[in-house]
């Protein structure tokens, strides 16, 4: 746990969003990696996949992370 608390960055969002009305839930995963600025929230959720995006955060899967943005070339 000490590792990964070293890598994270602890976010707390001001508000959350009510975007994804099937799973209220999922907005508060919305509302961090916006408070964070995250490039990408990886996952595996339906409803925040069919979102793509939200802000300037990219919404995909692990694989589709690995496969488009991450794998060395």
């Amino acid at each position: 746990i000490q590792d990964l608390l070293r890598l994270a960055n602890l976010a707390e969002p001001e508000s959350v969003p009510d975007v994804v009305a099937a799973d209220p839930a999922d907005n508060h995963l919305l509302a961090c990696a916006a408070a964070a600025e995250a490039d990408f929230l990886l996952t595996g959720d339906k409803h925040l996949l069919a979102l793509n995006s939200y802000g300037a955060t990219v919404i995909c899967t692990a694989g589709t992370f690995w496969e488009s943005y991450y794998r060395p070339q």
